[in-house]
């Protein structure tokens, strides 16, 4: 049987009931509220999955049922948008910083860039503070920032906390960068938990404190 994943409307059965897929002439249509589930149950519970996504570790899915959570993307802002050709994304830590619950109240959907935004990356720098790397041919510690698109480089430093310090200022130029170009694109919930993680971020920088999630 052919499969499609096809991100329309979603679709109901005859007694009302929102389907995950439906098959018409022999081809499996899944939804996009059911694409979505199945990622969102994919990440708390496939062990291969936690296994190499740690930060999965711990979350939970507080959404009743399916039937709950697709009526509640039917009326959140930005469900059928697309950034080109990406749809954008379902959310659980923006609004709320470090949050691992998946709920109505701590969800959003938000642009794939902005998404990206906020996430860190250990594969690169190991051991070494958030947006710092070492530099084999200099033998000093470079600092870059992602803007949600690519790494912006920084520069290079003497010491890991120096470059992480540099980090931490760009981070909070980029995030606010990034509020004033979404500003009346996203619900304002959005805006509010991104100028949270740019605060908590400065604050780090103020009292000399490394930042362990952005």
């Amino acid at each position: 049987m052919a499969e499609h994943n096809i991100y329309c409307p979603d679709f109901k059965d005859d007694s009302g009931l929102w389907l995950k897929s439906k098959t018409v002439q022999g081809i499996r249509y899944r939804s996009r509220a059911g694409v979505l589930w199945a990622h969102l149950n994919n990440r708390i519970l496939n062990k291969t999955t936690l296994k190499l996504y740690p930060t999965y570790q711990g979350c939970e899915n507080k959404f009743q049922s399916f039937q709950e959570f697709t009526d509640w993307c039917q009326i959140q802002r930005g469900y059928m948008n697309k950034e080109g050709l990406r749809f954008w994304n379902l959310d659980k830590d923006i609004i709320v910083p470090h949050n691992k619950i998946y709920s109505p109240e701590t969800c959003c959907f938000v642009p794939p860039t902005i998404n990206k935004l906020l996430i860190t990356s250990n594969m690169k720098r190991g051991d070494l503070p958030i947006g710092v790397s070492y530099h084999k041919l200099s033998g000093k510690f470079q600092a870059e920032v992602s803007s949600g698109q690519k790494a912006r480089y920084l520069g290079l430093f003497t010491c890991p906390l120096e470059a992480h310090r540099a980090w931490q200022l760009a981070k909070v130029e980029e995030i606010e960068n990034a509020i004033e170009r979404i500003n009346g694109v996203v619900d304002d919930k959005v805006l509010v938990g991104l100028q949270l993680h740019s605060q908590l971020i400065l604050d780090d920088y103020k009292n000399s404190i490394e930042t362990v999630r952005s």
